[in-house]
């Protein structure tokens, strides 16, 4: 009977030590899932903010672009009126034709990426009204009109 007594006492104590050990686990995984509930929710506030200040941005930017569109296009037509052509104003600006009509008919859409129809390769182009070219002896200055030449954006 002895035997059956020690045998009950130890199955009890590695029960026991099961037990202990499931415990700390459940303890350890509870804990850990409080943390990650935690972590996770401050992670999906801050994604919301960031949403919502991506949004803000972008009402802001395209508000901006939408006026000064606007704008550049009525001081783009008031040259017009005023006896510049499309191909001095293209090469003067560095604008492309197509963009160039239409900012002066007041369609212009805010735009995020350079204008890709000025030729220019997106880069900006330097405001340049006349160049005088002068050849090898230094005589012979004239004028080129603006437009003429490798730059020129606009046709006719």
């Amino acid at each position: 009977m002895a035997e059956t007594g020690n045998a009950r006492k130890w199955a009890h104590t590695v029960m026991a030590g099961m037990l202990a050990e499931q415990a700390r686990s459940v303890k350890a995984n509870e804990s850990d899932l409080v943390a990650f509930r935690k972590q996770y929710g401050r992670l999906s506030r801050a994604a919301a903010r960031r949403d919502a200040a991506i949004a803000a941005a972008h009402a802001r930017y395209e508000r901006i672009a939408s006026e000064a569109e606007t704008a550049a296009g009525a001081a783009l037509a008031r040259l017009h009126e005023r006896g510049m052509n499309e191909s001095q104003l293209c090469a003067i600006t560095g604008l492309g034709a197509g963009r160039l009509r239409q900012l002066m008919r007041g369609g212009g859409t805010a735009r995020t990426e350079p204008d890709t129809d000025s030729g220019a390769g997106g880069r900006e182009l330097p405001v340049v009204v006349a160049v005088v070219e002068v050849d090898e002896s230094g005589a012979g200055d004239h004028p080129v009109q603006a437009g003429q030449g490798e730059d020129a954006q606009c046709d006719g």
